[in-house]
C-alpha cells in the first residue's frame, strides 16, 4: 500500500461518496481554508484524481499554505515528498523527506513513518 493510499484511507469513503470534484471542494470550503486538515484533504484529493495541469495549479498554492501553517506536522512534508516524486522532482522530494525526519511529533514516531515513506518513494 502506498503512503498516499495509507494516509488517505480515512478519507477514501468521503471521496467515494462525493458526486464530483467540485463537491469535494465545497465540503472543504465550509471550514477554514487554512486548517491543516482541510488543506491535506484537498491536496490528497487532487493527487488521487491525477496530476493534470489544472490539478498541479491547485496543489501548489495549497501545499505552500500547508507548509506555512503546519510545518510541525510530519504529514505536511510527506505529502510534499509524495507530490514532488509524482512530478519527477527527486531533489525536492528528498529535501521534504529530510524535513519530515527533523519534525518532533508526540503522536507517532516520525523516523518510522519517514523511513517507510523513503522506501515507498524509492529513496
Amino acid at each position: 500500500m502506498s503512503y498516499l493510499r495509507w494516509l488517505t484511507s480515512g478519507v477514501q469513503r468521503d471521496i467515494a461518496c462525493a458526486q464530483d470534484h467540485g463537491r469535494i471542494f465545497r465540503i472543504g470550503q465550509s471550514a477554514s481554508a487554512e486548517q491543516p486538515g482541510v488543506l491535506i484533504v484537498r491536496i490528497e484529493t487532487l493527487l488521487l484524481l491525477g496530476l493534470t495541469p489544472a490539478a498541479r495549479k491547485e496543489i501548489d498554492p495549497h501545499l505552500q499554505t500547508l507548509k506555512r501553517v503546519a510545518p510541525y506536522l510530519v504529514d505536511t512534508h510527506l505529502i510534499e515528498a509524495t507530490y514532488a516524486n509524482a512530478i519527477g522532482d527527486r531533489e525536492r522530494a528528498q529535501r521534504a523527506l529530510d524535513r519530515a525526519g527533523d519534525v518532533r511529533s508526540y503522536t507517532r514516531t516520525p523516523q518510522v513513518v519517514v523511513s517507510a515513506a523513503r522506501r515507498r518513494l524509492g529513496f
